[in-house]
């Protein structure tokens, strides 16, 4: 987690904030938080997609994690895919972002999504983190309650953005 004194954010400085997404990057309700953030002047984003996105009709079972979620097993080629899949994601919601006039950079993670994050605040200190998740009921992210235990740990103050339609893995703008 990045340290304030170390690390502090000042009125000169753009607004920068982190977001996680992974298939809800195309979402609209993530372009209207963004946009948001974007009218406020000066911002500047960095986007973490956690991957691959896991189509559950392509994969072998092995059972179920700790909050009923199914594990599973990708062939090579499925794996290479659904990465490719993350990155043109990525890349769509990175170029949206540059076309709106603000900064951004961004990566296709190997990491957990909690994990991704904390490790992103380590050495850069963030105004707001935005966890976009799909609608409850679908989100395994909001079944780990992952908007919550970000804030706890990075100690910064974290928005989250339900998406209201679940969208295909390959969707980009």
């Amino acid at each position: 987690m990045a340290d304030p004194v170390s690390n502090p954010i000042t009125d000169e400085d753009p607004r920068r904030y982190l977001v996680v997404a992974n298939r809800t990057t195309t979402s609209e309700s993530l372009q209207q938080a963004l946009e948001e953030r974007i009218a406020l002047g000066g911002s500047s984003f960095r986007v973490l997609v956690p991957a691959p996105y896991v189509d559950m009709s392509t994969i072998v079972p092995l059972g179920m994690d700790s909050v009923g979620g199914l594990l599973y097993r990708l062939t090579a080629s499925q794996e290479a895919e659904e990465l490719q899949f993350a990155n043109d994601r990525l890349q769509a919601l990175l170029q949206w972002l540059r076309d709106k006039g603000a900064s951004a950079d961004g990566e296709v993670t190997r990491l957990e999504p909690f994990l991704a994050a904390v490790e992103a605040t380590e050495h850069i200190t963030y105004h707001e983190i935005i966890v976009s998740t799909l609608p409850s009921g679908l989100s395994r992210w909001l079944k780990l309650d992952l908007p919550c235990r970000i804030a706890r740990q990075c100690r910064i103050p974290v928005t989250h953005v339900e998406a209201t339609v679940p969208l295909p893995a390959a969707t980009v703008f």
